[in-house]
């Protein structure tokens, strides 16, 4: 499968989940799959370690299609500034996947700082 046509689907969070949450998982209407072409914006298994142990973003995957709204919502500390710092390449990443409109994060990172 070439890296235009690769599908993606939405990631499915791992751990124990408690029965309100498989409830409302289950609740959710499940998501087209789209493609990397589609994909404005593509994270996948991102994670950030600072020392000496502190994950602050530990495998989060997503994608926004073009022309959706998107944003993080969660507590002090949930990684969300974290995220975002590394989608604009302000932060290195240690792990995981960032494409944005087409540009691959390890890459191509000025052409991303252009955007």
């Amino acid at each position: 499968m070439s890296a235009q046509t690769e599908q993606l689907v939405p990631s499915t969070p791992t751990g124990a989940a408690t029965a309100p949450a498989k409830a409302a998982a289950a609740a959710v209407p499940s998501r087209k799959v789209v493609t990397k072409a589609e994909a404005i914006l593509l994270v996948k298994d991102l994670k950030k370690v600072f020392p000496p142990d502190v994950r602050a973003v530990d495998g989060i995957s997503f994608y926004v299609k073009r022309g959706e709204v998107f944003g993080f919502l969660g507590p002090n500390g949930a990684g969300k500034s974290t995220t975002i710092k590394i989608i604009t390449t302000l932060l290195a990443k240690n792990a995981g996947t960032v494409v944005v409109d087409g540009l691959d994060l390890d890459h191509q990172p000025a052409k991303i700082r252009e955007i």
